[in-house]
């Protein structure tokens, strides 16, 4: 999962002015085209931070006290509802894995949905104090 917070940065890193949105945007989705694996989720979109806000997020989570947590059932996430959650955990795609980093000024949260063997996207996003 950890290899989904450098992929951002190296596509930030590779992009420019005119091309941040269009590669970014892959990391984003809509919940229609999760309907399979979530639903009554507001999910997080490109335009609510600016690409470097995204990037400094992704960066921070690269910390080596990152926590990584694979949700293992619906009721065991800690960012998302459970009855948001409809896929199955632990058994392929749908799967939840959450991200989460504090120091004593900020926490980032962030959770990606795995949609197939290599895509995920991003369906949770927090920034901001300790909580």
């Amino acid at each position: 999962a950890r290899p989904f917070l450098k992929k951002f940065t190296d596509t930030w890193a590779a992009s420019d002015k005119k091309t941040y949105k269009e590669n970014l945007s892959a990391f984003f989705t809509t919940l229609s085209e999760l309907e399979q694996f979530l639903r009554d989720l507001t999910l997080p979109k490109y335009e609510d931070r600016t690409h470097d806000k995204w990037n400094d997020a992704f960066t921070f989570l690269q910390g080596d006290d990152t926590s990584v947590y694979a949700v293992p059932k619906a009721s065991k996430s800690n960012f998302i509802p459970e009855t948001a959650i409809i896929a199955e955990q632990l058994v392929g795609t749908g799967q939840i894995i959450e991200f989460k980093r504090a120091t004593e000024a900020r926490q980032i949260e962030i959770a990606i949905c795995q949609t197939t063997e290599d895509t995920c996207h991003i369906v949770h996003f927090y920034d901001g104090a300790p909580r």
